[in-house]
């Protein structure tokens, strides 16, 4: 057994990959995890019990069968099956991951990954939807799990003004 694991046998733990591996993992699948924000612009109050959630704009059809709490605990596996149903509902839409900053605590197995997303394809087609969220992740029974999502904002930006730093962005969700 090497110096990073301990004794599963008496229901503890296995130390999470370096911070380094750790890192590239959650960056990969965050790319395709992406178009779970849709969640967020659905103005109407959310149910985090409620078993789907619907965009709200004309045209759109996806809806997930997975809610998103932090007692569902769900793997990034199921995410992943859960997104690519919404992205093979919704050819015309297109999801992009403009920045992701990731933060890696090994000890309490744990990382909060700061995402800033960008939508377009809505019948505007000179405006994009931009917003902002934080993931959580824990390190349990050998995969990183979801454990939360929240929401830190939301914009529409001309196509025009999309030059905006995202490091501006940042601290600007910091900040609010």
């Amino acid at each position: 057994m090497s110096a990073t694991q301990l004794d599963t046998s008496s229901n503890m733990a296995i130390d999470p990959p370096s911070t380094a591996v750790t890192t590239l993992q959650l960056e990969a699948h965050l790319e395709t995890l992406s178009e779970t924000i849709v969640h967020e612009f659905n103005k109407r109050p959310l149910s985090l019990s409620s078993p789907t959630w619907r965009h709200m704009f004309s045209g759109f059809t996806a809806s997930f069968d997975c809610p998103l709490a932090p007692a569902h605990n769900l793997s990034l596996e199921q995410w992943i099956k859960s997104v690519q149903n919404v992205i093979d509902a919704n050819p015309d839409y297109r999801v992009e991951v403009s920045s992701k900053t990731p933060y890696v605590y090994p000890r309490s197995n744990q990382a909060e990954v700061f995402v800033v997303f960008r939508m377009s394809g809505f019948a505007q087609t000179d405006t994009v939807m931009q917003v902002m969220g934080t993931f959580e992740f824990i390190y349990m029974d050998l995969r990183w799990q979801c454990r939360s999502y929240s929401g830190l904002g939301e914009m529409l930006i001309p196509v025009g003004d999309m030059e905006m730093d995202t490091k501006a962005q940042v601290e600007m969700a910091a900040t609010s």
